[in-house]
């Protein structure tokens, strides 16, 4: 049985550091956080409070994952209107990425838009 110091010094339970991604429609390198279980909670809260309504899926995930090159996030969950007002060619970029990192893919977020737009 594992204890609880075992469980703390489990190298598969620290996050990776940070994905380089180089955004060709920013002309630059970004780096993108190794997702925590409170980074998939903070996703997962988004899309429940968000059924039913069009939500800024693309600009959520960038405010998740972009991050300095130590894993500090850059942005916040303020900072999600004003990312989801810029261009939609770099957040593509971000999103291809993010998705794999958070083990999200596009039929899962329609499904679930699906199924929210079908809820009272």
């Amino acid at each position: 049985m594992l204890t609880r110091d075992d469980l703390l010094a489990l190298d598969a339970n620290k996050p990776a550091p940070p994905t380089r991604l180089h955004v060709a429609a920013w002309g630059g390198d970004v780096f993108l956080l190794d997702p925590t279980a409170q980074t998939y909670d903070e996703w997962s809260l988004f899309c429940e409070e968000n059924k039913g309504t069009p939500a800024p899926w693309r600009a959520k995930v960038a405010s998740l994952l972009l991050c300095d090159d130590t894993g500090k996030r850059l942005f916040s969950a303020a900072d999600v209107p004003t990312i989801a007002g810029w261009r939609p060619d770099g957040l593509l970029e971000v999103w291809k990425v993010g998705i794999e990192l958070l083990k999200v893919d596009d039929q899962e977020i329609e499904a679930q838009a699906e199924k929210s737009a079908a809820s009272p």
